[in-house]
């Protein structure tokens, strides 16, 4: 019997659940299924495939927060009592070289299933052969919720790695945070042009993903040719038409070495942002009072607790100055409230999350 659907999987951060769906629902009209946050799974009828690849690719190039999708092979909860069957395979197009790579959260041990795994495979698809050096296609192995999956990334790399990053360091944050913010900013509804600020850039990370909302070149689009999903299905690359936003867009830094590789990095990413140097007790002299709707910025790490407070007494006044609407402030270190209640300033959103082991705070003001 051969496989009558495609079964898709689809992973982010679970903090970003809700947010994850309606990026799915823009492009998936269909059930989605949720395996728990931040995990869920819907299903493509096998014959309409072009419905299926024009999802993937419009994921591709515009979601903001999905990490990764992948095509289930079989699921199960015991490694020794997994068989797959010929037709399973039956969707691959031409003779590929893979490899099978159990991931850090795969429950059972990671060298004796990829063993089984790769001989099951090869006993099911006389297209694919190992070769774990030059391999086309990587299976994934890896466990949620007790249950165990098989799988193939359909893209071939985490959708949170961009291409603009050249030049990166200690301040570059993952791609997810910033974009959390802007969706608590609710800035994915707004139909009319807005300015927004970063007013400590550092190599300019939230400003470009700010930007990639209505970017002038898609996200990813330099690494089109290589999607796996192509090679799977020997599917043509789709075409996008970006819609230019008209929103603007000022980057803020106070170190030479930075602004030069933050320039490389707004270059790279094809997306226009007004890039400045001066520090940021200048703000007031350089923008009118409440001139920009938006301001996001990552707090930089001041562990002396003087210094600190000088910088945050100043932050806070400069931004009371400029800001029209709202700000998001994220932050490795919780921040002391004394600063907000001094001002005009109503908090919104005072949240924790985790990428990893790393704590970061956010903090949304209006």
């Amino acid at each position: 019997m051969k496989m009558l659907k495609y079964k898709i999987l689809i992973k982010t951060k679970d903090f970003v659940d809700e947010f994850a769906k309606k990026e799915i629902s823009q492009y998936f009209n269909g059930k989605i299924n949720s395996i728990s946050k931040g995990f869920y799974f819907i299903y493509f009828e096998k014959g309409n495939e072009n419905e299926m690849f024009d999802f993937v690719y419009n994921i591709f190039y515009f979601s903001r927060v999905i990490e990764n999708i992948y095509l289930e092979i079989v699921n199960f909860r015991n490694e020794e009592f997994v068989s797959l069957k010929k037709e399973t395979f039956d969707f691959i197009s031409s003779d590929l070289k893979f490899e099978v790579d159990a991931l850090k959260n795969y429950k059972f041990e990671h060298q004796k299933a990829e063993k089984i795994f790769g001989k099951f495979i090869l006993d099911s698809c006389e297209k694919l052969r190992v070769d774990l050096e030059n391999y086309d296609v990587s299976f994934k192995l890896f466990t949620k919720d007790l249950i165990s999956y098989l799988v193939i990334d359909l893209i071939g790399f985490s959708l949170t790695k961009r291409d603009y990053k050249i030049n990166f360091g200690s301040t570059t944050i993952n791609s997810i945070i910033p974009n959390y913010c802007f969706y608590l900013l609710n800035l994915d509804e707004k139909k009319t042009k807005y300015s927004m600020i970063d007013p400590i850039s550092g190599f300019g990370d939230i400003l470009i993903e700010a930007s990639l909302f209505k970017p002038k070149q898609a996200n990813h689009f330099k690494k089109r040719f290589e999607l796996l999903i192509r090679k799977l299905f020997n599917y043509s690359i789709k075409t996008v038409s970006v819609e230019k936003s008209k929103n603007t867009f000022y980057s803020v830094v106070q170190n030479n070495k930075i602004f030069k590789f933050q320039r490389e990095n707004i270059a790279f990413s094809s997306q226009s942002i007004k890039l400045s140097q001066y520090d940021i007790d200048w703000l007031d002299v350089k923008f009118k009072e409440e001139q920009i709707d938006y301001v996001v910025t990552c707090l930089p790490e001041i562990h002396e607790v003087k210094e600190r407070e000088k910088f945050l007494k100043e932050f806070f006044y400069q931004i009371e100055f400029i800001i029209k609407k709202k700000f998001c402030v994220i932050s490795k270190k919780e921040i002391d409230l004394k600063y907000f209640k001094k001002s005009y300033f109503k908090i919104l959103v005072n949240e924790k999350i985790f990428i990893g082991d790393q704590k970061y705070m956010i903090y949304v003001f209006k």
